[in-house]
């Protein structure tokens, strides 16, 4: 009977350190988890915000004339070279 209950207790103090450790490595998920998300919304927000910002600069160079003389020429450009290669 004695050597049952050592063989019990030992198997329950390893039961408990084991479900310690999960215990630990469950905490350490839950802090990587957090920490990923925190790190993608962060992250989502500054690519809206960069989003937002070549919007803007789209728009800016699209109500600029030169750059629609600037692709015209190009275009040019390419037209000729095709034409002096063939």
């Amino acid at each position: 009977m004695k050597q049952e209950e050592i063989k019990l207790e030992k198997t329950s103090k390893k039961i408990k350190s084991v479900v310690i450790e999960l215990s630990d490595k469950l905490n350490q998920q839950e802090l990587l988890i957090e920490s990923i998300e925190n790190e993608t919304r962060k992250n989502s927000g500054l690519m809206f915000q960069n989003l937002q910002n070549f919007q803007k600069l789209l728009d800016s160079m699209n109500r600029d004339p030169r750059n629609k003389i600037i692709f015209f020429l190009l275009i040019t450009a390419v037209i000729l070279v095709f034409y002096l290669l063939y």
